[in-house]
């Protein structure tokens, strides 16, 4: 199965012919047969298998037997390594008490320092709820290494809203002084992953830190991204489809 419905054969082609650099004249047999490779209704496979009646009804049976949904796939981080008897929430809880003290004594205010360990607390809890322990000693870790080779690493987006980033020193705004909001940034009704954005020059220097977590968390820990748009995504308008469609 290569698309949901018939239709979208005619789009499957065009994104044949964008990745090979040919038009649908010349793709030849680059491009599908025809467009039977569509999802189908219990009642069309029914009569594709008329004469294998077995078929239908073991293939219900098989799938009333699956256990596996999406939801469990889940992502697990790499475990950062931690000295012996310390887990990892209770190494980035020492991290970041130290990190308070730092950030927060020498600013002076009794006040601002006691409500910055309140809101360190209260997320310290949540990560460790959210076992996110982990997450949170690899990015430390990377801005330390960083630090360490003179390399100049600054954390941005929705995690300046965290106190414990602000104390690890991923991110230089303080979020309990400008009164950020955390849950912008992490919570549990919303469900999702944190994401630290971190800024890297360009270079000599940012392959040097690509270069560490290749090598610390090995290749089944790390992995290159890129961003992909598609023509149906409002990023990727009808103007800029049709142009990439027409070369």
């Amino acid at each position: 199965m290569n698309y949901a419905t018939e239709c979208e054969r005619e789009v499957l082609d065009v994104f044949t012919c964008i990745r090979h650099h040919k038009t649908l004249d010349t793709a030849g047999r680059l491009l599908t047969m025809n467009a039977e490779r569509h999802l189908r209704s219990a009642r069309e496979m029914q009569q594709l298998f008329y004469d294998l009646p077995d078929a239908i009804s073991n293939t219900r049976e098989l799938s009333s037997r699956l256990q596996f949904e999406m939801t469990g796939l889940g992502y697990e981080f790499p475990a950062y390594p931690v000295p012996d008897g310390q887990t990892m929430d209770s190494f980035l809880r020492k991290r970041v008490e130290e990190g308070i003290r730092r950030r927060y004594l020498p600013k002076n205010d009794p006040a601002l320092y006691a409500k910055a360990k309140q809101q360190a607390e209260r997320e310290l809890r949540l990560i460790e709820q959210l076992g996110l322990a982990g997450y949170f000693l690899i990015v430390w870790d990377i801005v330390n290494f960083c630090r360490e080779q003179g390399i100049l690493a600054q954390g941005r987006g929705s995690a300046a809203n965290s106190a414990v980033c602000y104390s690890l020193g991923i991110t230089a705004v303080d979020p309990v002084r400008m009164e950020l909001l955390f849950e912008r940034f992490l919570s549990e009704e919303r469900g999702e992953m944190p994401d630290i954005d971190i800024d890297l020059p360009s270079g000599d220097r940012r392959e040097r830190v690509i270069q560490y977590v290749y090598e610390k968390y090995g290749r089944l820990g790390a992995a290159m991204t890129a961003l992909r748009t598609f023509m149906f995504e409002r990023v990727y308008l009808g103007p800029e489809a049709t142009r990439e469609g027409a070369k």
